[in-house]
């Protein structure tokens, strides 16, 4: 769920819009590339962290503090 959400959240941005935009661009190669790399640090970082589904779905101060620090 998280990961979807990141995606949309990337494909959304002007990173994503460039990419589809304008798919014949000289600088594509580069743009898809810096998307992945991205993508892929985010998929790390959800990956990884327990905690981050509850960083941002939850309110709870002490629980945002452990996603954080990765506690």
């Amino acid at each position: 769920m998280i990961y979807g959400l990141i995606e949309h959240m990337l494909l959304a941005s002007p990173i994503g819009i460039s990419v589809l935009t304008y798919p014949m661009s000289i600088h594509i190669a580069g743009q898809l590339y810096f998307y992945h790399v991205v993508m892929l640090l985010m998929a790390i970082l959800v990956s990884f962290n327990p905690f981050f589904d509850r960083l941002i779905f939850r309110m709870n101060r002490s629980i945002k503090l452990q996603g954080v620090l990765w506690e």
